[in-house]
């Protein structure tokens, strides 16, 4: 049978059974995998032909004309690379080795193996989704738009007083910790968002999960263009589908550096290659039990370094002070502080990169797959805000990022100034001052009695 149809079918969970269906009744003879293009703005498409008989141990051959996930070529670009990109070779029989056996062509045996080594992740850990509330412009606000003392993070909220509660969505590529800048309306345990009904009485809202809600996570996003975007939650959040969690038995930083290593990814890549990480494909990594103290601090050390640049921005409700003036020299020289401030950024970088490498050389170590993958991270990899890289993307040249990182950076100092103007902020005081509504400079001078 020789066919041309759109590739969800190789990957997909909800094709899984068609797969092994196919792989132990046929052999697959040769396949094509096109990418987009071929039929112009389409969405992907494979040629194959099936043969229907049981040589078991046969090698198929394979071809992919695409580099990237989604990308979209001409058919003359096509065409050269169907005469100049490499050959793959792979028995049917090993798909079945895979869980959801999925058409992964490329993954050689070293990779395969893993599966039948170790357990799979849910057998650590319980990936999960969350929240759905049926209308976020109902119930989600940014965390700067509400009343803060009817938080949960402000001291003056208690009981019944509580309203509004952090809430994980997900968010841009950002690893280790981030991203979290949304309140959620969870008053009275949510029983608005629990009885949001439509026009004909349908439940709308979908609050799966919730013994799972304000616990410890580990959270990523479920669509990715590049990378997998894994971070650290600590207590008191809940998440919803697109910030999906996974809560482990025992040690949280054993589990998050494994999701946040290049294994992981490869592994990733190969059970879902569409990159839209479902819970599904989380829960059949697999996962050797990672006991090393100093791989443990590595990840402690990675979240506190990303913890330390978000909370560096007015972005986030940890925010303290403008770190251009704590790196002030004392003469009022904007030039001077910036440089040190840079100095600062640079170092935070580099070890940052520093630390990933060390990880990823442990793990592929682990796995015995040093000669397969390599733990170079790149400096465009590193996902600080402060990273000109990661922030505005690496077809720039070095000239124009570090432009764009001082404009920045000075547009930044003029806000914080404004929110010292307007009592929001204090050089006498770190941190939030006025952050609620109805706030009068009588609750200013309550927290600072001579500014």
């Amino acid at each position: 049978v020789g066919m041309i149809t759109i590739p969800n079918w190789m990957f997909l969970t909800s094709y899984e059974n068609i797969r092994k269906f196919l792989v132990r009744s046929c052999h697959i003879d040769s396949l094509i995998h096109n990418g987009r293009g071929v039929w112009g703005s389409d969405f992907g498409s494979c040629s194959f032909i099936f043969r229907r008989s049981g040589l078991k141990g046969y090698l198929g051959k394979f071809k992919r004309l695409f580099q990237s996930q989604g990308s979209v070529a001409s058919n003359e670009e096509l065409v050269k690379r169907f005469l100049s990109y490499p050959d793959y070779f792979a028995k049917s029989d090993d798909f079945l080795k895979i869980p959801g056996s999925p058409i992964a062509y490329w993954v050689k045996e070293s990779l395969i193996s893993a599966f039948q080594k170790f357990p799979p992740l849910s057998d650590l850990a319980d990936p999960r989704q969350g929240l759905a509330t049926g209308n976020n412009d109902e119930f989600l606000r940014f965390w700067p738009e509400v009343d803060f003392k009817k938080s949960s993070l402000s001291s003056h909220a208690c009981g019944q007083d509580k309203k509004w509660f952090p809430y994980n969505k997900g968010g841009d590529y950002r690893k280790w910790y981030g991203n979290i800048e949304n309140f959620v309306n969870w008053e009275n345990d949510g029983e608005k968002i629990k009885n949001y009904i439509d026009y004909n009485g349908k439940l709308r809202s979908r609050p799966q999960n919730t013994r799972f809600y304000f616990k410890e996570s580990v959270s990523w996003t479920l669509l990715s263009s590049s990378y997998f975007g894994v971070r650290y939650v600590p207590e008191g959040c809940i998440f919803d589908i697109n910030g999906m969690s996974c809560f482990p038995e025992n040690e949280v930083f054993p589990v998050l550096g494994f999701m946040a290593s290049k294994v992981c990814f490869q592994f990733l890549r190969f059970l879902n290659p569409t990159l839209a990480f479902q819970v599904g494909d989380i829960k059949r990594l697999p996962v050797k039990v990672l006991k090393d103290v100093e791989f443990s601090r590595n990840v402690e050390e990675l979240i506190r370094l990303s913890k330390l640049d978000w909370d560096s921005f007015e972005t986030s409700w940890d925010f303290s002070e403008f770190l251009l003036v704590k790196f002030s020299s004392g003469k009022g020289e904007v030039s001077s502080s910036l440089q040190c401030l840079r100095n600062n950024w640079d170092n935070a970088i580099e070890k940052t990169k520093s630390l990933e490498e060390s990880n990823n050389k442990f793990i592929t170590s682990e796995y015995g797959l040093d000669k397969e993958l390599d733990p170079y991270v790149s400096a465009r990899e590193i996902t600080l805000t402060c990273n000109p890289y990661y922030r505005y993307g690496s077809n720039r040249s070095e000239e124009e990022l570090e432009t764009l990182l001082q404009c920045d950076t000075l547009k930044e100092l003029v806000s914080y100034a404004i929110g010292c103007m307007m009592g929001r902020y204090s050089l006498d005081k770190p941190g939030l001052i006025l952050a609620s509504q109805g706030d009068t400079v009588r609750d200013y001078l309550a927290q600072i009695s001579e500014p």
